[in-house]
């Protein structure tokens, strides 16, 4: 009686998720499928107060995305496509510093842009964090 019962339940389940995947809009992605216009909206160099920034505003998809494991790596991702994009620049240096103050903003900025500062000091993730990602 269980196994019918069991049975029963894993195909009603399975029905569901064929019937209610496409309405809630469900996308089989992997997270290096996801382009740099797919995470970020744009990006420049800026200068404030007579220092250089990397300005970074992230793309509405990005910002839409509530599973906390993907958006992780989708973070990562789009640091390193910023990487892969702006790296060649005079301006780029410091890669674990920006890094870091990329990944805090990404947890803990309810900001936009995000300013990523290469001349700022590289200095531990939790020392990036107590200092509000300006270290």
């Amino acid at each position: 009686m269980r196994k019918v019962v069991l049975g029963a339940l894993i195909g009603l389940m399975c029905l569901l998720s064929v019937l209610f995947a496409p309405a809630l809009n469900v996308e089989a992605k992997s997270v290096n499928e996801y382009s740099y216009s797919d995470l970020i909206k744009s990006a420049s160099w800026i200068t404030r107060s007579g220092k250089v920034s990397l300005s970074v505003t992230m793309s509405a998809q990005f910002e839409s995305i509530s599973n906390g494991n993907l958006k992780g790596a989708l973070a990562t991702r789009a640091f390193n496509l910023l990487k892969a994009k702006f790296s060649s620049s005079k301006n780029w240096e410091n890669t674990d510093g920006m890094r870091n103050q990329f990944m805090c903003h990404y947890l803990f900025a309810f900001k936009t842009p995000w300013n990523l500062e290469p001349w700022r000091k590289t200095v531990s993730m939790s020392a990036t964090t107590a200092a509000l990602c300006n270290p």
